[in-house]
């Protein structure tokens, strides 16, 4: 069933007094960053925009807390993180950070959430019930992507070609891992055992093993790799190569690139299906989102967005990916089923980033 058709049973059934499509409550969180930058929330069933709260300016990214209750949204040339409720759609609290916080993570089981500065050098750490910073934490020169898994989160520092290890226990750094020159996107593997880093100017992939914190293989890749995604069994990582036009991929138990998979100029984001058949990126400069078929290694569908596309998001089911198209202003939905474009949502506002997430725990 389309959105369109979806809209209309809806209506139907509204009528009625109920609109009941599907047994789970999906949003998608879109952050715009255009200043002053607001949130975008829409339901994935319908496509409607339900609310668009204003957070700070330039907002970069957006989590969600594990009980589904608050979304976090850092705030560039704020220094502050937004935090909005999920039922209301609602500002209900302003924490400021250091400069030019990005990046952040949730505790999974503790009231904590951590935030990269990259102009300060730190991490700050809020208390998610009191919304207040309880600690910073110093790491190395311009703090970005990071990832927790076990008891530790994964900080890469762009400006130190390193990678912080933060023991989550008790919010100190426990170690400092060199790898390539400028890591980007940072990924831990489904079984938590490796923390996969893309290292923009070495154009190689480290693989940190976290039993021991130490880089267990380096693979080469292709030029400026921007982000890396392990595939659902860990057997293969996907790592777009910006410059280049490439998606790579690599064998974790060869520790090998294996294949390069020609995109199209200037992929970014990229992000793999739940059943691990498909891989899916967001080709900037052709204006389009690649479909790769991860058996043939092929490009099995090339879906027209609008300008500059960057980042991809997959709907809760799998059923939506989210292609966000900055400099147009929008954010094209693509049927993973067809692989064509069903929706376009307006913001006009450089939509950044996609959070797509399962509220159905708070709004049934």
């Amino acid at each position: 069933m389309n959105r369109s058709a979806i809209k209309m049973l809806c209506f139907i059934l509204t009528v009625g007094g109920v609109c009941s499509v599907n047994a789970a409550t999906y949003r998608a969180y879109i952050v715009n960053n255009k200043a002053p930058s607001k949130l975008t929330v829409v339901d994935d069933a319908t496509g409607d925009i339900l609310a668009q709260p204003s957070t700070g300016n330039t907002s970069v990214r957006a989590v969600i807390s594990p009980d589904k209750k608050n979304v976090f949204v850092s705030n560039q040339d704020s220094g502050t993180v937004s935090v909005i409720d999920s039922v209301t759609n609602t500002v209900k609290a302003t924490v400021t950070v250091g400069k030019k916080p990005e990046f952040m993570a949730h505790h999974p089981s503790q009231n904590k959430l951590y935030v990269d500065n990259k102009d300060s050098g730190t991490v700050s750490v809020i208390d998610t019930s009191s919304f207040k910073v309880t600690k910073t934490i110093t790491v190395k020169s311009q703090p970005r992507f990071m990832v927790i898994t076990g008891n530790n989160l994964y900080v890469g520092n762009t400006g130190a070609g390193s990678v912080s290890v933060i023991d989550i226990s008790t919010d100190r750094v426990v170690k400092t891992i060199t790898v390539g020159q400028a890591p980007r996107n940072i990924n831990a593997s489904p079984d938590g055992t490796r923390v996969y880093v893309a290292n923009y100017g070495s154009g190689t992939l480290s693989a940190i093993d976290t039993a021991s914190k130490t880089v267990a293989w380096t693979a080469t890749v292709g030029t400026n790799p921007s982000y890396a995604v392990p595939s659902p069994d860990n057997k293969y990582v996907y790592v777009t190569n910006t410059t280049e036009g490439t998606v790579s991929v690599v064998n974790t138990t060869s520790k090998l690139e294996e294949a390069v998979i020609s995109v199209g100029p200037t992929p970014w984001a990229i992000t793999v299906s739940a059943d691990g058949k498909t891989a899916y990126t967001a080709v900037a400069n052709a204006n389009a989102a690649v479909a790769i078929d991860t058996a043939t290694r092929k490009v099995k569908a090339k879906i027209a967005t609008n300008k500059g596309p960057y980042w991809v998001e997959l709907s809760p089911d799998g059923k939506n990916l989210y292609v966000t198209n900055p400099p147009a202003g929008t954010v094209s939905v693509i049927d993973t089923a067809t692989l064509k474009v069903v929706d376009t949502v307006v913001t006009n506002l450089n939509p950044w980033v996609v959070l797509a997430a399962d509220i159905s725990a708070v709004v049934p």
